[in-house]
């Protein structure tokens, strides 16, 4: 019997094991809830144009091959378990190619299902349209997605070739997570600008906004102008362009994808890091304000997971792709056709980095690193609720919230001299400290050790507090730095509040007594299923 069957189902049961689940929860319920997303993203967002879920497509698809990066070479646990058995090359590489197939199938599939919705758009247009003009409308529309998405799996998947072909096992190894975050956040860019896209469409066919020639989605955007009625030459210059960029990115993945798997697979026992890493020194201030011994305990925890965890690394740096994506949207201003910089944007550009690595950090710090390696702290539990809140707030601090600050503090000084961007900066990390304590101060678990439940998580909730974040608390800290900047003494007297503010929140939560949640569970309302 061919090995291509039973290799296919082993690599399908990766893409669904995950030991960060709640024991009582599956896999199901994140697929679901994904194709969820991406269906009701469509519903609500097919209304931007054409341009927009050709991006839509280019991005999703991207960004669920560069999710399931360690799935498309193979790695040690394949050679170790596969190696004795008389399993060719060419099966495994069959098998790899066929599991991902089926996997991002799924998610194309989704990412087809505006086709309704652009029927109905294309017949309640308020120009009337013959029946033959919305047929190549529709059919246009399902080329340019169909294109985009092939592009986004091909891009990625030639990327990871062309660097596996370049670097050694060991040092592809060692770069393969930075390398991974690379088209996971230009995937994301690539969906979050869609308003510059919008604004870019007008203006394009004129001759003016040539800047679109720099994204990738226009390309394929071009490809449903071959069937128009009427089609405009330069968008239809995209279009062509695009298919040339395809046809060499099958070329490409086909030839550095093959060759890099079958060198990997053959240097899987090289790959292995077993590099010492030398011990963290801590300084004596960090630990004068951790105070206690757990408090020192998960802060250094939390450094070499955050050093060590791929994972958790990539799940930041998604954070991050997210705020600079929507940052530029605030910091770009499209007029004629022409990109520009919106003084206002920039003002609340610093705030808006700091919102989204700080609750990067909150919603990283829920998802275990080594969930079965928690019975230390789950032997040793006394008094680890206000130790974890402690040292989670400070490793946020001095590993997300000072490092951000510090970037922008050239920008400050340069858009507006020493004086003004000094108080910016202050105000900045006074209004992230106050951040910091709000968002923690329910915090009952440590950092990386305790498992979550898939359907515990309130999406409305989320997106309110992201929209709030997006929108109020960035431009209500730029207002106020603008405020204070020809008023020294409301500045000091604003300072003195956020400190004031700072030492009651800390001081009123040592009162209360939180116990530490190791295990995720479902709500505490239960639907009775009475018939």
């Amino acid at each position: 019997m061919s090995p291509f069957r039973p290799l296919t189902r082993l690599y399908l049961d990766r893409y669904r094991a995950s030991e960060a689940l709640a024991s009582d929860s599956g896999f199901e319920a994140n697929v679901y809830a994904l194709i969820g997303l991406i269906v009701a993203g469509e519903m609500f967002l097919s209304s931007f144009g054409p341009l927009f879920l050709v991006a839509y497509a280019f991005g999703v698809t991207g960004f669920a091959t560069a999710f399931e990066w360690d799935m498309l070479f193979p790695d040690r646990r394949d050679f170790l378990v596969l190696t004795p058995f008389p399993i060719h090359t060419r099966h495994l590489f069959a098998a790899k190619l066929a599991s991902l197939g089926i996997f991002l199938s799924t998610m194309v599939v989704a990412v087809h299902s505006y086709i309704p919705f652009y029927i109905v758009q294309v017949e309640t247009s308020p120009r009337a349209v013959a029946l033959p003009e919305a047929v190549r409308a529709v059919v246009g529309e399902i080329a340019a997605t169909a294109a985009a998405s092939l592009f986004g799996f091909l891009a990625v998947a030639g990327f990871q070739g062309i660097w596996a072909n370049l670097c050694g096992p060991r040092s592809y190894r060692r770069l393969s997570p930075w390398l991974q975050a690379v088209p996971m956040c230009v995937m994301i860019f690539s969906v979050l600008l869609f308003p510059l896209y919008r604004a870019a469409v007008v203006w394009f066919p004129a001759g003016q906004a040539n800047w679109l020639w720099w994204l990738p989605p226009s390309w394929f955007w071009g490809i449903s102008e071959f069937l128009a009625v009427h089609p405009r030459p330069a968008v239809v210059a995209l279009g062509v362009f695009g298919c040339k960029i395809l046809a060499v990115s099958l070329l490409v993945f086909a030839a550095a994808w093959a060759a890099g798997f079958a060198r990997q697979y053959r240097g899987t026992l090289e790959a292995q890091d077993t590099v010492a890493r030398r011990p963290s020194r801590r300084r004596p201030i960090l630990s004068k304000l951790l105070g206690s011994n757990e408090a020192r305990a998960i802060y250094d925890f939390t450094g070499q997971t955050l050093a060590r965890s791929v994972k958790h690394r990539l799940f930041l740096a998604t954070y991050l792709a997210v705020g600079v994506s929507l940052g530029a949207l605030v910091s770009l201003s499209v007029t004629n056709g022409h990109l520009g910089l919106s003084p206002l944007g920039l003002r609340s550009l610093p705030a808006l980095m700091a919102f989204f690595v700080v609750s990067g950090f909150r919603a990283a710090f829920q998802f275990p690193a080594e969930l079965p390696a928690n019975w230390l702290f789950r032997l040793t539990e006394s008094g680890w609720g206000e130790a974890a809140r402690r040292a989670a707030r400070l490793r946020v601090t001095v590993s997300g919230l000072l490092p951000v600050l510090a970037l922008f503090v050239p920008l400050e000084i340069v858009r507006w001299g020493w004086r003004a961007g000094m108080l910016h900066t202050a105000i900045q990390a006074a209004a992230g400290m106050l951040l910091i304590e709000v968002l923690f101060y329910s915090f009952d678990k440590i950092p990386f050790t305790c498992s979550y439940y898939p359907g515990g998580l309130n999406l409305i909730f989320l997106a309110a507090a992201y929209l709030y974040g997006f929108t109020n608390y960035s431009f209500q800290i730029a207002d106020l730095e603008a405020w204070l900047e020809n008023r020294p003494g409301s500045a000091a007297l604003c300072l003195a509040a956020a400190g004031t503010m700072w030492f009651a929140i800390r001081r009123f939560r040592r009162r209360r007594a939180i116990a530490i949640r190791f295990e995720g569970g479902e709500p505490v309302i239960q639907t009775l299923d009475l018939n």
